[in-house]
């Protein structure tokens, strides 16, 4: 019987106060000793041959929205899920594999879809959520189940090799400091995820081919994704493939200078190309939607760094990171993408595992479609957040954020989203 099979079950929920790609991968102050520094995963073999994910993957969400009439619109969102990873060493089998399956359960309500409209998404956790469960005489709460990764990775030298259905920012466009934010922006750039959507992230990823070669401080990182990765509609549980010749692929390509002292990660700066071939965008600036345009491509900088540690303990201290964008062409809503945030570990010296951090984005939308369709020149959001280590397995995390336009629109109520989230981590099986 095949063992040490690393199995996860957690569930989050949270009581609805009125106040959802990455995020799904905040990571906040390691709970592990000794971690393998990567940008999404801090990884550990434990001595009783466990092997241990740290990353946060089962939250809970409150939130409150106010409107412009007074009152405020509550909503739930929460995600269950289930991960079995198998090192191919450790079961006999042959050295240097990986197998890894990630089920997932989103349910409750999509605040920015139905109330605020914003683009940016302002919880990364909300997805479209299409079934729906009867809980209690009547009343009912949607959700979705369905089959988020599964791949195969194999460990070279300098050298990985991925394929299976994969979430292509664990790898690329994403930022360490960036992942300690619940907007979706700061997990990945409304640059990628309003103008491409066949971005295979969360909630909808695709089959994927990712190679990443690594040499001492320079990293360098390349994809292909199936051109689509569908919706609700037609791969609502994460497991229908249909190929078609216009739905071409994603390419992205990802350069990386990071620097890594020991076990402590202290910067990164990030070059990446992203782009798509197929014939799926249509030119925004014709206002009869049928002119279709074939490609699309952008380009992006991510800078990422420790501005300083506290000199009693390395884990404290603040980060900070910069965002830019470039998506040229009418295909895409917004034309360039500039963001970044701080975060603070330890700010509170009786609470030295407590995270602040604090950011906005700023994308700009296509020129044209500012003067000929009178859109506003930009969607701001800006974020503040409190991440409260309760204990080893629990975070609780409230959050407000401001949102300045919500859709690029003009004169429209600009709402403050209030939320408390809720984590339970993995180390209840550690």
């Amino acid at each position: 019987m095949l063992k040490k099979i690393f199995f996860i079950f957690s569930i989050s929920t949270i009581s609805l106060l009125n106040a959802q790609r990455d995020t799904l991968y905040n990571v906040g102050a390691p709970i592990t000793k000794t971690v393998c520094i990567d940008s999404v995963c801090k990884e550990l073999r434990c001595d009783h041959g466990l092997d241990i994910h740290t990353f946060e993957i089962y939250n809970g969400d409150g939130i409150g929205v106010s409107s412009k009439t007074g009152r405020t619109q509550g909503y739930y969102l929460g995600t269950v899920g289930i991960q079995l990873t198998l090192f191919t060493e450790e079961n006999h089998l042959w050295k240097n594999g990986k197998f890894s399956l990630f089920m997932l359960n989103n349910h409750g309500g999509t605040p920015s879809a139905s109330n605020v409209g914003d683009l940016q998404v302002f919880d990364n956790m909300e997805a479209p959520s299409v079934k729906k469960f009867n809980y209690y005489e009547g009343k009912t709460i949607d959700f979705r189940n369905f089959f988020y990764t599964f791949f195969y990775e194999h460990t070279f030298k300098n050298f990985r090799l991925l394929a299976g259905q994969y979430d292509i920012n664990y790898d690329m466009a994403n930022s360490n400091t960036g992942f300690n934010f619940i907007n979706s922006s700061f997990g990945a750039s409304p640059a990628i995820t309003v103008n491409v959507p066949s971005f295979s992230t969360y909630p909808f990823t695709s089959l994927t081919l990712r190679g990443e070669y690594n040499k001492g401080k320079f990293y360098y990182r390349s994809s292909v994704s199936e051109g689509t990765g569908g919706d609700q509609f037609v791969n609502l549980h994460g497991n229908s493939y249909n190929f078609q010749d216009h739905e071409g692929v994603m390419l992205m390509n990802e350069a990386e200078i990071r620097n890594v002292v020991g076990d402590v990660w202290k910067s990164s700066i990030k070059l990446g190309l992203w782009n798509h071939t197929g014939r799926i965008f249509f030119d925004r600036t014709d206002t009869t939607g049928s002119t279709k345009i074939k490609g699309n491509n952008g380009l992006y900088l991510i800078a990422d760094k420790v501005l300083f540690f506290e000199k009693q303990d390395s884990a404290q201290g603040l980060s900070g990171y910069f965002v830019a964008d470039w998506a040229p062409g009418k295909q895409n809503f917004f034309n360039y993408n500039i963001g970044g945030g701080l975060s603070y570990c330890g700010l509170i010296k009786k609470r030295p595992e407590d995270r602040i951090s604090l950011g906005a984005f700023f994308p700009m939308v296509n020129q044209e479609l500012v003067k000929k369709q009178g859109y506003a020149n930009t969607e701001i959001e800006a974020e503040l957040n409190y991440n409260i280590k309760m204990n080893a397995f629990i975070n609780l995390q409230p959050c407000i954020q401001y949102i300045y336009q919500p859709g690029a629109q003009r004169n429209v109520y600009n709402p403050i989203a209030f939320l408390v989230r809720l984590t339970i981590r993995n180390g209840l099986f550690n």
